[in-house]
């Protein structure tokens, strides 16, 4: 025991027995530690660069957004994925379930014909890059 210090000198059972501990604190902090400020403002820098390039189109936002943001989840711990998709929602984000379901309703939609005569749009298109 060092008196003069305070502290109480334990040997070492290892070699790497102190690397061991550090790379255990670390690695206990990046994993039980989710900074909801700093997902927050991963989620608004993502958000202002996909909407730069989606024009004014929601879908293509949505798609976008939604597919870089299941990226960096993937990066994430799971006990964490929960909270950040939850964060991330409040950007447009939807889980590629819900997306599966909006594109299986969008073609059901479409495939419903709206009312249009496919053969005359078929027609005119064709008449159009026939330059006709």
């Amino acid at each position: 025991m060092d008196a003069e210090n305070s502290f109480v000198t334990v040997p070492v059972l290892f070699a790497d027995e102190p690397g061991l501990a550090q790379g255990w604190e670390l690695g206990w902090q990046r994993f039980h530690h989710f900074d909801i400020a700093a997902w927050r403002e991963k989620c608004r820098l993502v958000a202002a660069q996909t909407a730069n390039t989606c024009g004014l189109s929601a879908d293509l936002y949505n798609n976008r957004f939604s597919s870089a943001v299941d990226c960096l989840l993937g990066a994430l711990p799971a006990a964490h994925r929960t909270m950040a998709s939850h964060i991330a929602m409040e950007f447009d984000y939807a889980t590629p379930q819900e997306r599966q379901q909006d594109d299986r309703f969008g073609r059901s939609w479409a495939s419903a014909g709206m009312g249009l005569n496919w053969g005359a749009v078929r027609a005119a298109v064709a008449r159009v890059e026939g330059g006709g």
